[in-house]
């Protein structure tokens, strides 16, 4: 049984890299449908402010710690220790590699054209028995084409897909969807596209579990990430210690 944390107004219910793993490779070995979303300070926010996202994120089937500030305060609430938990930082490690020996159909949306294709191109040539069987940007009309990019992602008969669309919109669309969406295991994945294309880099190994991961992303997009960080970081900080008071 998958062991559940109730922090504030949502939960965590990976709390280290074993488990992690481990639940994604049993998953991979059945037809059970199963939504995966992370929770950082920005996601955190989101759920207090905009009402759609906060009306979907909790439908995930996992929800993992995917922020030291989450592991920092889920101790400081409930005594509990846990494992900062990234996709993005397992891909590289150990996800590619599984996924190749399972040998896992794999479908990417989102991110723009030209860096998606880059994608693509880098991970087949560094991982040639990584089987990616599709992708389409993430800059369509969602109104509109959302049942034609389905169509597409259906046709190619994914195991997994990997959403880059960003917050709140890969969440929103992914739940809106699901039931049409014929994908095993469906990943919200940040910007991920855009550090295996090199457009952005992922933080090293050595500042992954730290406090000052989130120094690292924002000198490298300092305008779009500063007020983002200042507010959210503020915004969590506040309902943490509100929680811990009591009020």
């Amino acid at each position: 049984m998958v062991s559940r944390i109730n922090f504030i107004n949502t939960f965590i219910n990976i709390m280290n890299k074993k488990d992690y793993l481990k639940i994604i490779s049993s998953s991979l070995n059945n037809e059970e449908k199963k939504v995966f979303f992370y929770l950082n300070t920005h996601s955190f926010y989101l759920l207090k402010t905009n009402e759609e996202f906060g009306k979907y994120f909790n439908r995930a089937d996992f929800i993992t710690p995917d922020g030291y500030s989450i592991k920092w305060a889920t101790h400081f609430l409930y005594n509990q220790q846990i494992e900062k938990v990234s996709f993005n930082h397992y891909f590289f490690e150990n996800l590619k590699k599984m996924f190749s020996e399972a040998q896992s159909r794999i479908f990417l949306l989102g991110g723009k054209e030209q860096h998606l294709k880059s994608a693509v191109s880098k991970l087949t040539n560094s991982q040639p028995k990584l089987n990616i069987i599709g992708f389409h940007n993430g800059y369509f009309d969602q109104s509109i084409n959302s049942d034609q990019i389905i169509g597409k992602i259906n046709s190619s008969k994914p195991d997994i897909l990997l959403i880059g669309m960003g917050m709140p919109e890969s969440v929103i669309w992914t739940i809106k969807n699901k039931e049409k969406i014929e994908s095993k295991l469906i990943f919200t994945v940040g910007n991920l596209f855009d550090i295996i294309s090199g457009g952005k880099r992922i933080a090293p190994k050595f500042l992954y579990n730290t406090p000052f991961e989130w120094i690292y992303r924002l000198m490298q997009e300092p305008i779009k990430l500063a007020k983002r960080y200042s507010i959210c970081h503020s915004h969590f900080l506040y309902r943490v210690i509100k929680a811990k008071i009591g009020f």
